[in-house]
């Protein structure tokens, strides 16, 4: 195959599967301003609004060191180094977030809703440390696994969404009751479906670490 056209379609799989990633809060708002008052969407929108920021200071540029200095000889070092070092300082700001966790939620008046910084905390973190298998699988080579772990993780995210804000009401108010369901949880339920499609994409990224060692430089 001719190298540019390659290159183009990576390039597509790449950028259209991560742009699609962004743009599901925007595909998500009208059923999002359908079903909950402007008082309680207002609080997604707040706390989503810090998410690209965090994800800046908690990759820290780890993304593009690893294109930097990766070559044949010592991928996996600097895979290992990466890893280790992004668990490390995502376990810090795990620690440092909960242990201020009234307090932040003070500071962004929700002081009523820490579960709800819970949830972002936690997908927050994981996405994270995620970033480092995405870019592995970018340097490989291999943007049709790529594609297909960010596309599973829009499609998660959209479908668990539908499933407690649209279905679940829909059936209780039919008199079917569903267990882990709480009529009451309302935006609660927006974080749960982030933070599981968060947790599915790491599960998929897994088997793409064997790369990792024990090592740190």
């Amino acid at each position: 195959m001719n190298p540019l056209k390659k290159l183009a379609g990576d390039t597509i799989i790449y950028g259209f599967t991560t742009i699609l990633g962004r743009f599901v809060n925007w595909l998500l708002v009208p059923l999002y301003a359908g079903i909950f008052p402007a008082s309680e969407y207002g609080i997604v929108t707040n706390l989503m609004s810090y998410i690209a920021l965090l994800m800046v200071i908690l990759t820290y540029g780890t993304e593009t060191g690893f294109f930097r200095f990766s070559t044949k000889d010592n991928s996996n070092k600097v895979f290992s180094t990466l890893m280790f070092s992004l668990t490390g300082t995502t376990l810090l700001f795990f620690i440092v977030a909960f242990s201020f966790l009234p307090g932040i939620a003070d500071f962004l008046e929700i002081p009523d809703h820490k579960n709800y910084l819970t949830l972002l905390i936690l997908t927050i973190g994981i996405d994270a440390i995620s970033s480092i298998p995405f870019a592995l699988l970018r340097l490989q080579g291999r943007p049709i696994r790529f594609g297909v772990v960010k596309l599973v993780n829009v499609g998660v995210n959209i479908a668990l969404n539908l499933f407690f804000l649209v279905l679940c009401p829909y059936l209780e108010k039919n008199g079917i009751h569903i267990p882990f369901y709480d009529p009451a949880g309302g935006i609660i339920y927006i974080f749960i479906a982030y933070l599981i499609a968060s947790v599915v994409t790491f599960l998929m990224l897994v088997p793409y670490m064997s790369k990792f060692r024990f090592y740190f430089s």
